[in-house]
């Protein structure tokens, strides 16, 4: 996947924090989670939006949406979800438990079992 090299944070964003400060740092998490699970998405299938292609994995199939309490507030996110459900976003494989502290217990234990895919429950 290539970004460009002009990257520019869109207005409304850039209006958010000007005039919220880091009350407005939960959107932003919000929006920069959201868009890494749609761009991780968008390689698994292989094709942009609405493009044919012969490449294409599967079918994508709208967002669920989850929430997950943090220090900051719970955030509410759009999970990306595809048809035949064997895409598991790497963002989401804590699975967004309820609370904070099952999320570090469940990173910290994969970790300490020497798991390389903290997805992988086995």
């Amino acid at each position: 996947m290539t970004y460009p090299h002009d990257f520019i944070l869109p207005k409304e964003v850039l209006e958010g924090i000007a005039t919220q400060g880091l009350d407005y740092l939960p959107e932003l998490i919000r929006l920069v989670i959201n868009t890494a699970m749609k761009a991780e998405r968008q390689q698994y299938l292989g094709v942009a939006p609405y493009e044919r292609s012969a490449e294409r994995r599967d079918q994508g199939n709208g967002f669920k949406p989850k929430s997950m309490q943090t220090r900051l507030g719970d955030i509410e996110f759009a999970i990306p979800q595809v048809r035949t459900g064997e895409f598991m976003n790497p963002v989401t494989c804590f699975h967004f438990q309820r609370s904070k502290t099952s999320s570090i217990s469940s990173r910290t234990s994969s970790r300490a079992s020497g798991r390389s895919n903290p997805c992988d429950n086995s």
